[in-house]
């Protein structure tokens, strides 16, 4: 595991095209995409290899970072986050939040940045080995203009990003 402190342009808004950290729930929210390369491949441990599987395993310890969105492709612990574009119950996008502060709790050594997992058995193995100080929007908070349900018409479905001041 390493401490990451910058990464490439995130996820593409299909609705207004930002080109931020935007995750989707396709599919009545079977699973989530990653904020940074749109895949949807989460929740699994080293022994199941099925795809689009979110919220399949659950560790019965709710603390467990293993219940946390996972993406084995970035190698990042993610949060669905808040709203970014209301389009009904089938597709809805966010505005990803990533972990911006942690403490390697083996180490006793804190970060700014978030942990990047080396694969799917060291999240597995170690995700519990951290602990998450805090977490940041990197979108702002932003709502999309152009989404099905618009906060300027619907602003009901949107609340304000709860990382944001």
């Amino acid at each position: 595991m390493k401490n990451i402190t910058s990464v490439a342009s995130g996820a593409r808004c299909l609705c207004c095209g930002l080109n931020g950290y935007i995750t989707e729930s396709p599919n009545g929210g079977d699973y989530i995409t990653c904020p940074l390369c749109a895949y949807g491949q989460y929740g699994s441990s080293p022994e199941d290899d099925k795809r689009y599987k979110m919220d399949t395993i659950d560790y019965e310890d709710e603390d467990d970072l293993r219940n946390q969105a996972y993406c084995d492709t970035c190698r990042i612990i993610f949060d669905m986050g808040c709203d970014h574009a209301a389009n009904g119950c089938s597709a809805g996008f966010s505005n990803g939040h990533m972990i911006g502060k942690w403490k390697y709790k083996t180490k006793d050594e804190i970060y700014i940045g978030m942990p990047q997992f080396d694969d799917i058995a060291d999240w597995y193995n170690h995700a519990n080995d951290i602990e998450i100080l805090g977490w940041v929007c990197p979108n702002n908070g932003i709502h999309c203009p152009k989404a099905g349900y618009p906060e300027s018409t619907h602003p009901q479905y949107y609340s304000k990003c709860e990382l944001q001041k």
